[in-house]
């Protein structure tokens, strides 16, 4: 099995040696040290067969996935129509008052701009008395 990106390495390599083959003409007291001839051909960066076996795998891919698909974009649907509800429920909340969602108690934000709602939380004990040796907390 051929590594899927020796063609993407062999590529980058040969861009570096012609980079510094260009800076030398550019700078020559800097580069010309460092110039020395590719050992990548042209002809080995051919991406042809690659980008063959990539359209193949990606064609093959959407051959096994295409019989899901009315039920992906049904799901989707669903999915889209549930989430426009809540915005809507969330929406229609005024600041400061609580709703319940999918079982979660949520509380409209108080902010400026776009209204978000954030999930409702219990108060959090305080961590002073077990930070301190003083009880459980």
């Amino acid at each position: 099995m051929e590594r899927a990106d020796r063609v993407m390495i062999s590529i980058a390599v040969r861009a570096f040696y012609l980079d510094i083959a260009r800076w030398a003409t550019e700078e020559p007291a800097r580069w010309g040290p460092w110039v020395a001839p590719c050992p990548i051909k042209a002809a080995e960066t051919a991406d042809r067969k690659r980008v063959t076996w990539t359209k193949a795998r990606v064609d093959q891919r959407t051959r096994e996935r295409l019989p899901v698909l009315e039920t992906f974009a049904r799901a989707a649907a669903d999915h889209h129509r549930l989430r426009a509800a809540h915005l809507a429920l969330a929406r229609a909340t005024p600041p400061g008052g609580h709703f319940v969602l999918d079982g979660a108690p949520y509380t409209p934000g108080r902010e400026r701009g776009p209204r978000r709602a954030r999930a409702a939380r219990p108060p959090r004990p305080s961590r002073a008395p077990r930070i301190l040796g003083l009880g459980d907390g």
